[in-house]
């Protein structure tokens, strides 16, 4: 943007459609900008990346994604979850005190039901015995 002559003109990008990553290329650009230029200061060599994705995310886009990891940024390891788990498996971790029913879960011995509510779509997806 400091570098635009005429504002006006910009285009504004972003490589998520739907709630699927839809643009690896200007995902790369994201990411070239974070990690490169020193943002976090990571070195995706000496880091594993974990990653949400959305539910029932399809495999040609999976596909591109472990490219993008380890092709073009050479990340040493890449853990892949949905949404819905990953609150499940937080809420087992932090227990009774902050989450309902989160001991029976962390036990794998109950049912849990995380609603996920995104810009333009909206599961629900119950999780059973821990998965």
């Amino acid at each position: 943007v400091s570098m635009a002559k005429d504002p006006s003109a910009l285009l504004y990008r972003r490589p998520h459609e739907a709630g699927y990553n839809a643009d690896f290329y200007t995902q790369e650009e994201i990411w070239e900008r974070v990690f490169d230029d020193g943002v976090l200061g990571v070195k995706p060599e000496e880091t594993k990346l974990l990653l949400s994705e959305p539910v029932l995310n399809f495999e040609a886009l999976q596909n591109g994604m472990d490219e993008l990891v380890f092709e073009a940024f050479g990340f040493s390891g890449l853990s892949l979850a949905a949404g819905p788990e990953l609150v499940a498996q937080h809420a087992a971790r932090v227990g009774e005190s902050r989450a309902l029913g989160a001991s029976a879960f962390a036990n794998s011995t109950g049912a849990a039901l995380v609603i996920d509510c995104g810009h333009s779509f909206c599961h629900a997806v119950p999780l059973f015995n821990g998965r």
